[in-house]
């Protein structure tokens, strides 16, 4: 039973009782809000910042003739330094990895990225 559904039938079970404040007024408050979160769909701007620090991603490993840790990229590429963290960073390259754009090779501890040939 979801969020909304639940709040629907409390509105229909409590119809006609005294409170000290609007139940079915606060309950279709929480139907809207439940109703909100479902869209989880990226905003226009969104999609155009994941694509812009795709780029910027795949230009700064094109320049790197060897395959480079995620922290030395950032630190090796100001834009990318200035403007994202390297988690932001390493979710992008995690992206780009299923989409066979960025080849990831782990050795022991440490990931390295690269160009996909």
């Amino acid at each position: 039973m979801t969020k909304v559904q639940k709040f629907t039938e409390l509105i229909d079970k409590t119809r006609g009782l005294d409170f000290t404040f609007d139940v079915e007024e606060f309950l279709n408050h929480e139907i809207e809000l439940a109703s909100r979160k479902k869209s989880t769909g990226k905003s226009k701007k969104q999609i155009e910042d994941d694509n812009i620090l795709k780029d910027r991603v795949l230009a700064a490993l094109a320049a790197v003739d060897e395959p480079i840790r995620v922290n030395d990229l950032v630190k090796r590429t100001p834009d990318l330094m200035a403007n994202y963290a390297p988690q932001k960073v390493t979710s992008m390259l995690t992206k780009l990895v299923n989409s066979k754009a960025v080849n990831r090779t782990v050795k022991g501890k440490v990931t390295t990225y690269s160009i996909a040939e």
